[in-house]
């Protein structure tokens, strides 16, 4: 301290003291002000993965709907097996058309407005289920809902993952979706039996209007996402391991929905189990599913790779092989359960995977977008493949192809790199 008299001490140290204080005050706000930023950037990510949970709910009851109550819809539209295939394959299309435009969207207009879009379509799509009176009304319908998916799962996974979830965030909304596949099939399928499958698409669109409401209603500010290009994600997907093994297991998923999704319900049909009964056992295994996203969400970030996703493709090749050996309704339950758990873990982790290994943020919606084409491109070929197979030389082969497909998959991923063995 310099050389200063008593009473100048004390107006030296005042002055200090209240510079320090000042000082340490703005440091202070500075700082409540950046907590109180982080915690808005939280909460609006919350909010985020709330409505992404949430819309995956009633797009997993309005996607499980339809199984149930395929039979009742083939024999009220006269439909032949391809044709029925065919119903099924205008979700995919619309998904096929739009996935890679959502993505490159995101960055624009933003996940709320979209996630509002795919809302509302949802109620649309269920109401002209119900009350369309000739097949063309009903393919538009299905491609409504088509749009609506494709819009979920091409924002959702981006938006679920991010804010460093990973998996703990993409399994909440696999979750969330098998919970949908939980409640759809019972209640389509025994609404059904009661007064008719339209019943079933009516009051599911009356129980997701509320929740288009709601998304619509919600003004909250919105972070601005980096707009990304196309030819960006997919030079990614070629280039990054990691993305293109994630692109082939969602090429593969997409393929595995497609061939049970009609299969399944018209073997069980065949074996003499009524609309309610398919019902429960797709709820059965939904449950399986459900369990099985909640487990995958605890999948820590390091063991997230593509020999996981190997690993996980040859259980399901292996849960294909069990209708081969016997077409029973045992049988195709237990199939069902063994696929319901290796599709959840492969679903769960293939999103967090391309999530991790995305180069930029602004590529993180186009790639699920680029993911999402490869998924749509083989579910809407198999359902026609597997309607083919039925008609000319029976189920089980639909089945042996499946499995044989899922096996190539998952050895492309298993083998060892060639430069790890250089």
């Amino acid at each position: 301290m310099p050389d200063l008299d008593a009473e100048e001490r004390v107006t030296f140290c005042d002055r200090w003291t209240h510079e320090a204080e000042f000082y340490l005050s703005d440091r202070r706000d500075d700082a409540e002000e950046e907590m109180r930023a982080l915690w808005q950037r939280l909460a609006r990510a919350d909010r985020g993965l709330l409505a992404v949970v949430a819309l995956a709910f009633a797009t997993g009851v309005g996607e499980a709907a339809i199984i149930p109550v395929l039979p009742a819809i083939r024999d009220a539209y006269g439909l032949t097996s391809m044709e029925t295939g065919a119903l099924l394959s205008a979700t995919t299309l619309a998904m096929l058309a739009a996935a890679v435009p959502i993505g490159l969207l995101a960055g624009r207009l933003g996940p709320h407005r979209l996630l509002v879009t795919s809302a509302t379509l949802l109620t649309l799509s269920m109401l002209g289920h119900a009350v369309a009176s000739a097949l063309p009304l009903l393919l538009l319908a299905r491609l409504a809902f088509g749009l609506s998916f494709a819009i979920l799962w091409t924002v959702g996974p981006a938006l679920a993952a991010g804010a460093g979830r990973g998996a703990a965030g993409t399994g909440r909304v696999i979750a969330a979706s098998g919970a949908g596949w939980l409640v759809g099939p019972v209640c389509a399928g025994v609404a059904a039996d009661l007064w008719g499958f339209r019943v079933s698409f009516g009051v599911i669109a009356v129980l997701s209007a509320p929740l288009a409401l709601a998304l619509a209603l919600d003004r909250s500010p919105e972070q601005p996402l980096p707009v990304g290009r196309l030819r960006d994600a997919v030079a990614a997907a070629r280039r990054e391991r990691a993305l293109g093994g994630a692109t082939l297991a969602t090429a593969l998923l997409g393929f595995v929905a497609g061939v049970s999704g009609l299969v399944a319900p018209l073997v069980l049909a065949g074996n003499g189990l009524t609309a309610g009964a398919i019902g429960a056992v797709v709820a059965l295994s939904a449950a399986v599913w459900t369990v099985g996203g909640v487990l995958s969400a605890r999948v820590p970030a390091a063991r997230i790779d593509v020999r996981l996703l190997g690993g996980a493709a040859a259980v399901l090749a292996s849960a294909w092989l069990i209708p081969v050996v016997s077409l029973s309704t045992v049988a195709v339950l237990g199939f069902l359960l063994l696929s319901a758990a290796s599709r959840s873990l492969l679903n769960t982790i293939v999103f967090a995977l391309a999530r991790l290994a995305v180069p930029s943020e602004a590529l993180a919606a186009p790639i699920v977008g680029v993911m999402n084409v490869a998924w749509a491109t083989m579910a809407l070929a198999a359902p026609l493949a597997a309607g083919v197979a039925i008609g000319g030389a029976g189920a089980r082969w639909a089945f042996v192809v499946t499995a044989a497909a899922a096996f190539a998959v998952a050895a492309w991923m298993l083998a060892p790199r060639r430069a790890a063995l250089a």
